[in-house]
């Protein structure tokens, strides 16, 4: 149980990055409203994983890696909204 813990902390923390990048490649030319930058962050996630999941099974599972993407996508929208905020 730990190592699945480790597991989707670990690995959704290593993520959010790419989810950073691509959430901000999506924000920039304003094709989506901010209100939803949280949710498309936590969804771009979500898909992150599934691929990496395909791609390296032996990093885990599909369900493992999909909450690691939510992890990711939770990371992403929160620095997300603080620069947005000012860190305020």
């Amino acid at each position: 149980m730990e190592q699945v813990i480790n597991t989707i902390f670990g690995t959704g923390i290593s993520m959010s990055a790419l989810v950073i990048i691509l959430v901000e490649v999506i924000k920039k030319p304003d094709i989506i409203p901010s209100k939803w930058i949280s949710v498309v962050a936590v969804v771009i996630g979500i898909l992150t994983g599934c691929l990496l999941s395909f791609v390296y099974p032996s990093v885990g599972s599909l369900a493992e890696l999909s909450l690691a993407g939510i992890v990711a996508g939770a990371v992403a929208s929160g620095i997300y909204n603080q620069v947005n905020k000012g860190g305020k």
